[in-house]
């Protein structure tokens, strides 16, 4: 008598939560942060795992003209899956990580930023040392993290000491493509625990096409889809939804609330094996609810349009970024060219 054959199903590891809207976001978004600057990187390489990278940087459109430096050193070993990273720039600040995923479907980061109290802002830029730790394997992928935070008191510019703690974790499960998650951070300050933020989506893989979405809080969402058209082409598109409330004496006798819609669609095209376009068109939606519960609300609207020419440069090793996004109010053009081995 014959036996069916057993099917065996492959395993399926989940997108993490914070990956569900990397897809079409990074369409939209990744070359386009080219525009904050106009950049000139090196890299170097020992063909053995140790890279340096160093770029100058133009602050532009910023006023300050003065030209920035960074230099960044990463040693990567094969035999224990590991990664040293180590980062500077011309305003000494100084970052380090290490992390390596030597024990099956973990991976384990250490890291820490030392922050001069000039560059000090409280929700991004202060002193710390991080602990992260992930997990993935079949159907399942988690991730936790704590991170210490200071900051030292300084008089000019003025700088309040704080100290702080934060965690944060998430959760994504899945199967045949299919990813649902949720993630939550806290802090501990001042003998109090805030949780600071939640929140919860979903990302689905068919084939050619992402879809993905997120909430915080059920506050707001974001939504879109990601489509491979071919091996050249592909489309993106977002729209995100949130409500705004002023913050700001000018903005409460303004206005009660604004109900937030932001769309952005995008097309990535590989012109050929050095060349690769991408443009996309960006539309704000307000609603203003004013104050004055007898007037009406009013519509704002703003419009952008982007672009990228990304062209590589065999012979001289190089590749060189167009950047540009024009608005009603005017157009900015960012410049990139990057020499030196991959």
């Amino acid at each position: 008598r014959g036996a069916f054959p057993r099917k065996i199903m492959a395993s399926f590891i989940p997108v993490a939560v914070g990956d569900y809207l990397k897809k079409f976001g990074d369409l939209l978004n990744k070359k386009y942060k080219a525009i904050k600057s106009n950049d000139l990187v090196v890299k170097a390489t020992d063909g053995e795992g140790m890279n340096i990278e160093s770029t100058i940087v133009s602050a532009y459109p910023k006023a300050d003209k003065t030209p920035q430096g960074t230099v960044k050193v990463t040693y990567k070993d094969k035999p224990t899956a590991s990664k040293l990273e180590f980062y500077t720039d011309s305003q000494i600040k100084i970052t380090g990580k290490a992390e390596t995923s030597y024990f099956k479907g973990w991976k384990f980061t250490g890291s820490g930023a030392m922050i001069p109290p000039y560059l000090v802002d409280p929700k991004k830029n202060v002193s710390n040392v991080a602990l992260k730790a992930e997990y993935s394997q079949d159907k399942f992928a988690g991730k936790g993290s704590v991170t210490y935070k200071k900051a030292f008191a300084n008089a000019s510019p003025p700088v309040k000491a704080m100290e702080a703690i934060d965690v944060a974790g998430d959760v994504s499960f899945g199967n045949n493509g299919v990813s649902i998650g949720g993630s939550v951070a806290g802090t501990y300050a001042e003998k109090k625990f805030n949780v600071t933020k939640w929140g919860a989506g979903a990302n689905v893989k068919k084939g050619d096409m992402v879809f993905g979405l997120f909430s915080n809080k059920f506050e707001d969402l974001t939504t879109g889809v990601h489509y491979k058209l071919s091996k050249k082409t592909a489309v993106g598109v977002q729209a995100a939804m949130k409500k705004a409330l002023p913050k700001k004496p000018a903005e409460k006798k303004a206005f009660s609330s604004k109900s937030l819609l932001d769309i952005g669609a995008g097309v990535d095209y590989k012109f050929n094996k050095d060349t690769l376009l991408q443009g996309k068109v960006d539309v704000g939606l307000a609603m203003v609810t004013p104050v004055d519960t007898s007037a009406k609300a009013t519509l704002e609207k703003t419009v952008s349009v982007g672009g990228v020419m990304e062209y590589a440069i065999p012979d001289f090793n190089s590749k060189l970024q167009l950047t540009t996004i024009c608005k009603a109010t005017g157009a900015d053009l960012g410049l990139k060219l990057t020499y030196g081995d991959k």
